[in-house]
C-alpha cells in the first residue's frame, strides 16, 4: 500500500471565528498535508440510474488520520472534495480508505 501512495492532498477543516462586528464567520484552512492513494471511480449506480451529474467520484487511501472527519474537505491537484464516508482499509487501524465527490460547482475559499 505504501508503495501506490504517491500523491499529496490536504486535509482541510472548518473553523469559526469572530468577525470585526462580532459575527461568526466560517473559515477553511489546511490541518495536514499528507500523502496519498487517489483513484477517481465512476459508481456503477449512478450510471446505472442515468443520474450521472457535474461530479466526480474519487476513493482516496491515506494513513489513518485524527484530523480527518465527515465534515473534512479534501484538496489534490487544486480542487476540493466533500468527503462522503471513510472506512478501514486494513484490520489494523493502519490506512483509511476516503470516498469524495468533487462537486464542479462547489467553491471553498481558504
Amino acid at each position: 500500500m505504501i508503495g501506490k501512495m504517491r500523491d499529496r492532498v490536504d486535509i482541510i477543516n472548518k473553523t469559526e471565528a469572530l468577525g470585526d462586528i462580532g459575527q461568526i464567520t466560517p473559515t477553511w484552512s489546511v490541518t495536514e498535508t499528507v500523502w496519498a492513494w487517489v483513484k477517481q471511480i465512476n459508481p456503477s449506480f449512478l450510471l446505472a440510474a442515468g443520474n450521472v451529474k457535474n461530479q466526480k467520484y474519487y476513493e482516496i487511501v491515506i494513513r489513518d488520520n485524527t484530523n480527518l472527519d465527515i465534515s473534512s474537505k479534501i484538496r489534490y491537484n487544486s480542487q476540493y472534495m466533500r468527503v462522503d464516508g471513510f472506512s478501514e482499509v486494513t484490520n489494523k487501524d493502519e490506512f483509511i480508505k476516503i470516498k469524495c465527490v468533487q462537486s464542479l460547482n462547489e467553491v471553498v475559499t481558504i
